[in-house]
């Protein structure tokens, strides 16, 4: 979910020591329903969630029923697996920009468009 939202609830959490400050952080994880975390992202993504916190620590995971999930997700959303991942795009000013925060988006206008306007 951190990269999908660049953020998580327990991130930046102060506390007055170490220890403070992870007890805090672990509580916050486990207080924090999935549906919160995957809020505007495909149901499947919290259903992956609520399972993986469920397990038991020596248990091993379904990754086929994962898997599924994850497919399920992806056709969903129409996302065909072409092989180009994110961090493979060379980044362009333009594909910077799409990566912003809203309130730091930036106007670009190209060299033409900006000659018609004249």
């Amino acid at each position: 979910m951190y990269l999908l939202r660049g953020i998580l609830p327990w991130m930046s959490m102060k506390a007055k020591d170490t220890k403070t400050k992870y007890k805090m952080i672990m509580e916050k994880k486990i207080s924090t329903p999935a549906e919160f975390l995957t809020k505007g992202f495909p149901n499947e993504l919290a259903l992956f969630i609520n399972y993986a916190k469920g397990l038991k620590f020596e248990e091993k995971p379904d990754y086929k029923y994962l898997k599924g999930l994850l497919t399920t997700a992806r056709k969903n959303n129409k996302i065909e697996m072409d092989g180009v991942y994110d961090w493979t795009i060379k980044p362009t000013i333009n594909n910077m920009a799409l990566e912003l925060p809203t309130s730091q988006k930036v106007e670009t206008v190209k060299p033409k468009e900006k000659e018609k306007e004249k």
